[in-house]
């Protein structure tokens, strides 16, 4: 068991990762990132660092630039931007995973007649959007807050990767803000985190935790706890 209690990522100016491990070599029965990168108008190279916490369960991003912007006097491209991570996450031999829990804070700074919409979707890299589990929401005018949300996804709807298949996961979010006046406005996302991803063998219906991952629950743990969070996704 690694001793030190995160792993942390930083993304390199050419969009490689770094990822800070220290003397430590990963162990192929234990959950850790092999690869990560962002692109996108709101991620700008240095303006995104990650952090995956020892056991596995939890991946957070924290974004310096992702926001959308309206006003008489800025630019017309500022209006639109998006960020999409991609994650090459290793699990042990014999084990799937899927994402059941985003969690996106920011804030939002909207003038009356303005309002801004965050779409959020989750999917394996290549795969159709068919195969892919996606978030709407709508914020209006006037409303001037911290945003804090969870985006949890039901059972039913999980999205499984392939057993022994190392395909990357990629959560694409985009900011819109409009407005039908010279009004201002401002949408921020400053943090966002794969908040709980949940694991199975292969050829199970059920989740259940993997060998030798530190942190994990047991499922006796995992059945006692309740949704904290109404279901809000779709599944295309």
């Amino acid at each position: 068991m690694k001793s030190m209690a995160l792993i942390c990522l930083v993304m390199a100016g050419s969009g490689a990762t770094t990822l800070a491990q220290g003397a430590d070599v990963p162990n192929p029965a234990e959950v850790f990132v092999r690869d990560a990168y962002v692109s996108g108008t709101g991620c700008p190279a240095g303006s995104v660092h990650l952090t995956l916490s020892a056991g596995g369960s939890q991946l957070s991003t924290e974004l310096e630039e992702f926001v959308a912007q309206i006003g008489p006097t800025i630019d017309r491209l500022e209006r639109r931007k998006s960020c999409n991570l991609t994650v090459d996450l290793h699990v042990p031999a014999g084990y799937a995973f899927a994402v059941k829990r985003i969690r996106q804070e920011g804030w939002a700074s909207l003038d009356p007649l303005v309002w801004g919409t965050r779409q959020v979707n989750l999917r394996f890299a290549g795969d159709p959007l068919t195969r892919s589990v996606s978030f709407q929401s709508d914020f209006y005018g006037p409303l001037y807050e911290d945003l804090g949300d969870d985006l949890s996804v039901g059972v039913e709807s999980l999205l499984w990767s392939r057993c022994g298949a190392g395909v990357p996961l990629v959560l694409s979010t985009t900011l819109t803000v409009n407005s039908q006046a010279e009004a201002e406005g401002s949408l921020a996302i400053t943090r966002s985190e794969l908040a709980e991803l949940v694991f199975k063998k292969c050829g199970a219906d059920q989740p259940a935790p993997p060998p030798n991952v530190p942190g994990q629950k047991s499922p006796a743990q995992q059945s006692n706890q309740q949704p904290s969070n109404k279901q809000q996704t779709q599944q295309h």
